[in-house]
């Protein structure tokens, strides 16, 4: 476990904390099986077989515990509110333009409510020729 914590590499350290409990669980059969003694062979094959399980799930898992992980911090601490859709029009923009700008955004309230709202706020003004500024 000293060596997962060194290494600042979470799926190893993931991996580390499963493969001492399966290693121990290993141990304890094997002293056990030897009449309940504890011997030097027992102690160095428990050690091996822990290193051999951390390198094949490193091996054949690391990188998909390591995107899996790196989704999981994008998904919590990288998720932003709402996005303020006036940052992605121009200054000077028709209805087809934040329509488009809504759609790529998968904003769900209507056009004419959003609108609205920005009026109401004082965030846009109606032009005479139905853009908005």
């Amino acid at each position: 476990m000293e060596m997962a914590q060194l290494a600042y590499n979470k799926p190893y350290a993931e991996f580390a904390k499963r493969g001492l409990a399966n290693g121990f669980r290993r141990a304890m059969v094997l002293y056990l099986a030897n009449g309940e003694k504890w011997e030097k062979p027992i102690e160095e094959f428990i050690e091996w077989s822990v290193k051999y399980d951390l390198w094949c799930k490193m091996r054949f898992f690391g990188n998909q515990m390591q995107e899996a992980i790196d989704a999981d911090n994008r998904a919590v601490c990288h998720s932003s509110g709402v996005s303020n859709l006036l940052l992605f029009v121009h200054d000077t923009f028709d209805k087809a333009e934040i329509q488009n700008v809504c759609m790529v955004h998968g904003t769900k309230t209507k056009l004419a409510i959003l609108l609205c709202n920005w009026k109401k706020r004082g965030f846009i003004v109606k032009n005479d020729d139905d853009t908005f500024s």
